[in-house]
């Protein structure tokens, strides 16, 4: 508990969630291997796990999920990233779990990311 709190306090928290975002792995002039991508996946499974153990069941860590930062230019979170993730078609089956996983911490009881998560559209990324 305290070392996720120190963690965050310690500006820790945008850099481990920038790790979820695909953008944040890719070169510009990198050709993705399969061999790349899975371990792309891998990281960003890792990622998508402690950002679930960090906040899960902690009502002090609730803002953590729709904290905004700059990523690439644009504004976002760690709602806005996993549900990016889980929309993704490449998204693996065990990178999948853990993305659920971190969700399903994050949305637990913490109504301004239930509504960050719908009005992402983040239901009917779950149906898809």
């Amino acid at each position: 508990l305290d070392m996720a709190r120190d963690f965050h306090t310690l500006g820790g928290w945008p850099l481990l969630v920038s790790l979820i975002s695909k953008s944040v792995h890719e070169q510009t002039n990198t050709t993705l291997t399969d061999n790349l991508r899975s371990k792309i996946g891998v990281i960003q499974a890792l990622a998508s796990w402690t950002v679930g153990t960090m906040v899960k069941n902690t009502e002090d860590f609730f803002p953590f999920a729709v904290q905004k930062f700059e990523l690439a230019g644009n504004e976002v979170s760690a709602i806005s990233l996993l549900v990016e993730l889980l929309s993704n078609e490449d998204c693996e089956n065990k990178t999948r779990q853990k993305v659920l996983y971190a969700l399903g911490s994050l949305l637990r009881g913490n109504r301004l990311a239930q509504e960050e998560f719908v009005m992402l559209q983040g239901p009917q990324s779950l149906s898809e």
